[in-house]
């Protein structure tokens, strides 16, 4: 439709030109000025559109498995995704479920350091043992899947020993890392979840 009228609007002013008026020359420049500039706006604005719903629905993957590799950040990647998602054309949240939603990111990243050592000293377990799990989780996601499970029990468990621990409370402090580290785990995957589904049913709406 816009190259039929910018021939219609080349025609017209070759007319023009051949019959020695021109009153139509401007307007009609102008005109074919304007289309080619909304066309390109509405282009640039699909192009953004596209980006911001990949980037949205990226992030929401690499939550999911930022939730189990200690190294990826999941909750606070996922919530860039639903902010990719509200600013664009397809989805709008309210202001209130944003905040609230971010309030409750920062909280699982303050427990998701909290909690490992939590489930470590209610079973007797020390600082050694602490370090140990984080330690042993990061060397556990190059041993999928299951040195995801049992890096946080053996280094918790070999980082008491170091500390001079006997082999029970060692045994003990690896048990009580790898419960705060899936209640952890579960906790952040229950939130990347929920996002998920709130993608799914704004769309649907």
């Amino acid at each position: 439709a816009t190259s039929l009228l910018q021939k219609e609007i080349i025609l017209t002013y070759s007319h023009n030109l051949a019959t020695g008026t021109d009153s139509d020359v401007i307007p009609g420049c102008f005109f074919l000025s304007t289309l080619q500039f909304t066309h390109q706006k509405h282009y640039l604005c699909n192009i953004m559109e596209y980006l911001l719903l990949t980037l949205g629905i990226l992030c929401l993957i690499t939550g999911i498995a930022g939730c189990v590799i200690p190294v990826i950040p999941g909750t606070p990647i996922a919530y860039v995704g639903m902010l990719c998602f509200h600013f664009s054309d397809c989805i709008q949240f309210s202001t209130s479920s944003l905040i609230i939603w971010g309030i409750i990111v920062a909280l699982s990243i303050a427990l998701d350091y909290i909690v490992p050592s939590i489930g470590s000293k209610i079973f007797g377990g020390t600082k050694w043992g602490y370090w140990g799990c984080i330690i042993g989780t990061l060397l556990g996601m190059f041993i999928l899947p299951w040195g995801i499970i049992a890096g946080p029990f053996l280094g918790a468990f070999i980082g008491e020993l170091m500390g001079k621990k006997d082999t029970t409370t060692a045994l003990k402090s690896g048990i009580g890392s790898l419960i705060g580290f899936l209640c952890g785990t579960f906790l952040k995957l229950v939130i990347c979840i929920y996002f998920i589904i709130e993608v799914i049913i704004a769309l649907w709406n």
